[in-house]
């Protein structure tokens, strides 16, 4: 059975193009607090099916007003708002955006909003008419009992009438000692027979753990997810001794925490690594601790229409390409994500848990996510991991280069990294203003200089150790300015995947080093996003796309401040482009004109799938708002285009970005 470890990480880019790629792939698209929601609906260009957004605390009012207004949201199927602040809201706009979803809705999420008790009384009467509803997850929010209550009656109601029950069954657990509900219920159908059994052999623990030998496979899962939601500790203890699959992905269950369920899951380990004969019934190699996975609890416990025989073999990871050491009995994969506070004393518990018991599991920690932490605590973790696991490193963090620089020194250890990202890497304090400061003395800038230049060499001798580097992306990189070549020189291996963003101090020979380089002509992606291209030669662009264009599948060339005579410089050479897939060039100042030449240079490129195009300035006023009849005049003549061109095509138009309304709307052109 394929579980989580053998999915590709889906990975958003962070922008609003690969946000509408995402839209056009799949009808999927998962929002996070970087990405507010009025931005994110304005790219999108077809209906949704499922959205989810995730710790928003910075959800305005105005961003849910601006959810339920989005045509492409109202045939939703699967909607989940987890971790955003509601608390102040007035309820309408929830409301709203329940009524346009309602005919089409299956699967509601509104855990850990901070809703209290008129919020949600006042969404009863609409969610009463979500016919399709099969699922409501409510956790964690300030509810009265008197509140649970309502919704349960007003959810089963109509229900009821339809299959003809007088009441319908549901699961309501109330903590203890508190008015406050947890409520997860299926409105369509009763607990089965498999649940209810579960459920009653969870009674008595002791009968429990005995029945473990000879409980078939399949139901591992299932009484496993009880035993963590009622809290059945001896009997977890017991199951992950006996687990029966290659994999137990502890990662996907959800609120998995350092408490007192998680700590008897790893006694249980315990006794299993104590054993020199495993039990029969085990076959657990990997325990997986990264937030993923879910699908696998989802497809055991009904949620999923996955169909897949329980004994087939799991594929298991190892750390990394050229592990030197024999892979251990259990191996444990953790994320090292310092994005979430709460999460350090987790991450050092199962680090410093691990240590004690080397030899007998390994631990391996593929990914280094790095945003609000200081640095001391940082270091702490890396002293003591395996720094060869690691194979890719997310920094989005405001350092300045010398902690850059310290970081260097551990990033060079990390043999086997294949995806850097370094985000908002700043020059030491004062260097950018050294020459309207004109007073500074002249001994305190060769220091500053003589400091910068010694922390980026630092950093490029580690880089020069990274032997699979396959991905840099770079954003807002300032301490680069005129050093792109040397940070280039450094490359070991070919790039797949190269980005620079908001890099508004990109110089000309910057870009001349790209196209020179070696180390990117087998680039498979390309994005350069909110650079200031406008006085450059039109040259170092086309030379670059001529050495990556027997390659190139994704091209990103967004709010670059491009002009006609650029783009139409690298025509030709785009034509040659045939593993081309993504063609994004939105937000850059270009005539109805070249937009039609773009239009048939790129006819003939039949693996194009996606294509963004500015709108031209021909429909712009001289205020930079959009003249509707003139809009609607270019999309039939870009039709008739099409239409001559012979070959079925969808193309979008985007405005440009608007920063009071924090959107880029599109309108769609296709033939």
């Amino acid at each position: 059975m394929a579980l989580e470890g053998e999915l590709g990480e889906k990975k958003q880019e962070g922008t609003e193009c690969l946000l509408k790629m995402q839209n056009q792939r799949g009808a999927h698209i998962l929002c996070q607090d970087m990405l507010k929601p009025p931005k994110m609906s304005g790219c999108l260009q077809t209906p949704l099916e499922k959205l989810t957004i995730t710790h928003c605390q910075r959800l305005t009012h105005s961003d849910l007003t601006h959810l339920f207004q989005c045509p492409n949201l109202r045939q939703l199927k699967s909607l989940r708002l987890y971790c955003a602040s509601l608390a102040d809201f007035s309820p309408e706009p929830l409301q709203a955006l329940l009524e346009a979803v309602a005919p089409t809705l299956q699967v509601l999420g509104l855990d850990k909003c901070a809703m209290v008790d008129f919020q949600v009384e006042a969404i009863l009467p609409v969610l009463s008419r979500c016919h399709q509803l099969t699922f409501i997850n409510i956790t964690e929010n300030d509810l009265s009992l008197a509140t649970v209550g309502k919704l349960l009656r007003h959810t089963a109601e109509d229900e009821a009438q339809r299959l003809g029950l007088k009441t319908l069954p549901c699961s309501l657990v109330v903590s203890t000692g508190l008015l406050w509900s947890t409520l997860r219920m299926s409105i369509k159908t009763p607990p089965t027979l498999l649940h209810q059994a579960g459920e009653s052999l969870l009674r008595d623990q002791a009968l429990a753990i005995a029945a473990l030998e000879h409980l078939p496979a399949e139901l591992f899962p299932q009484l496993f997810i009880q035993a963590y939601r009622s809290r059945r500790l001896q009997v977890l203890k017991a199951m992950s001794q006996a687990w029966p699959f290659t994999v137990l992905p502890l990662g996907g269950l959800p609120d998995l925490s350092l408490d007192e369920v998680f700590k008897a899951i790893l006694d249980g380990l315990d006794l299993l690594l104590a054993q020199e004969v495993r039990p029969r019934r085990c076959k657990l190699r990997v325990l997986d601790l990264r937030d993923r996975g879910s699908d696998f609890w989802r497809m055991w416990f009904g949620c999923s229409t996955q169909k897949r025989s329980p004994m087939v073999p799991v594929a298991v990871h190892r750390s990394s390409p050229n592990m030197e050491h024999p892979l251990a009995p259990v191996e444990v994969f953790l994320d090292l994500n310092f994005n979430e506070w709460d999460r350090y004393s987790f991450l050092l518990y199962v680090i410093q848990w691990a240590k004690q018991r080397e030899g007998l599991l390994h631990l391996c920690c593929k990914t280094l996510r790095i945003a609000a932490v200081p640095f001391q605590r940082l270091g702490k973790v890396l002293d003591v991991v395996q720094l060869d696991c690691i194979q890719a490193v997310e920094l989005n963090c405001i350092w300045d280069l010398p902690t850059l620089g310290t970081f260097a020194l551990y990033l060079g250890q990390m043999r086997n990294l294949q995806k850097l990202s370094l985000s908002h890497i700043h020059m030491l304090a004062g260097e950018e203003d050294n020459e309207e400061e004109e007073e500074e003395e002249e001994q305190g800038e060769e220091e500053w200089e003589r400091e910068e230049q010694q922390c980026f060499h630092q950093l490029l001798s580690q880089i020069l150790r990274l032997q699979h580097l396959r991905e840099l992306h770079m954003d807002s990189p300032c301490f680069l300015l005129g050093r792109l070549d040397q940070m280039l020189s450094c490359l070991q291996t070919p790039l797949d995947r190269l980005s620079i963003k908001n890099c508004r101090h990109l110089m000309h020979s910057d870009l001349t080093h790209l196209f020179q380089c070696p180390k990117i002509r087998q680039l498979k992606t390309l994005y350069l996003f909110a650079l200031s291209l406008k006085h450059f030669k039109p040259e170092p662009l086309r030379a670059l796309l001529e050495a990556v264009a027997p390659t190139l599948q994704d091209l990103g060339l967004d709010n670059c401040e491009m002009v006609d005579s650029q783009v139409e410089a690298m025509l030709a050479v785009l034509s040659r482009c045939h593993q081309l897939r993504f063609f994004t060039i939105t937000g850059n100042d270009l005539s109805l004109t070249t937009l039609e030449k773009l239009l048939r240079h790129t006819a003939g490129l039949s693996s194009l799938e996606l294509e963004l195009y500015p709108v031209p300035l021909e429909c712009y006023t001289t205020q930079g708002t959009v003249k509707k009849d003139r809009l609607a005049l270019v999309r039939a003549e870009l039709t008739g285009i099409l239409r001559e061109l012979g070959k079925p095509r969808i193309i979008s138009l985007g405005t440009k970005y608007c920063q009071q309304r924090g959107i880029s709307k599109f309108y769609k052109v296709e033939f």
